[in-house]
């Protein structure tokens, strides 16, 4: 078996950099959870407000769907590793990814904008933000198309009253 040696502060950080590219990747959603709104509704339900509708529970399903589909998984990560695969650490490559990055950024943006809206019409997001903060639910809206929800879940979230 042949053991791979890199040596010097660009090996350590090449080292560095792939054992980080898991951890972002690892932040979309998984094909096969069933409900992705799960912990929309217990946030709700914490937050006394009203249930979401088949009609809400439709169209965001949709948006989840519809993000998650023009969003691969990882693409920043891609076009990081592609980078360093190809030896490119000049500023056309850091341009790349910064310019995928945003990209991903705006299209999160506009999904958890959009689930506002339909949360706003419910009645629901003014409890939400009552009760979590605006910061805790534009997380949780995010966490619908993958990511953290400050690294807790669920029922669990602490709001405002407790920091």
């Amino acid at each position: 078996m042949r053991k791979i040696v890199l040596k010097g502060i660009p090996g350590t950080v090449l080292v560095l950099i792939l054992a980080a590219l898991p951890a972002l990747a690892q932040g979309r959603r998984q094909a096969g959870q069933p409900n992705p709104l799960v912990r929309l509704e217990r946030a709700l339900q914490a937050a006394n407000a009203p249930a979401l509708t088949p009609d809400e529970q439709s169209r965001i399903t949709s948006l989840i769907s519809s993000t998650t589909t023009s969003q691969p998984p990882g693409s920043a990560v891609q076009a990081l590793e592609a980078s360093i695969l190809a030896g490119n650490t000049d500023q056309i490559a850091a341009k790349t990814i910064t310019d995928t990055m945003a990209a991903n950024f705006l299209t999160r943006a506009n999904f958890a904008s959009s689930v506002a809206q339909i949360l706003t019409g419910g009645g629901q997001l003014t409890p939400l933000v009552t009760k979590f903060g605006s910061t805790r639910v534009v997380q949780l809206l995010n966490s619908l198309v993958g990511g953290g929800f400050g690294g807790r879940r669920g029922p669990g979230m602490v709001g405002p009253e407790a920091r």
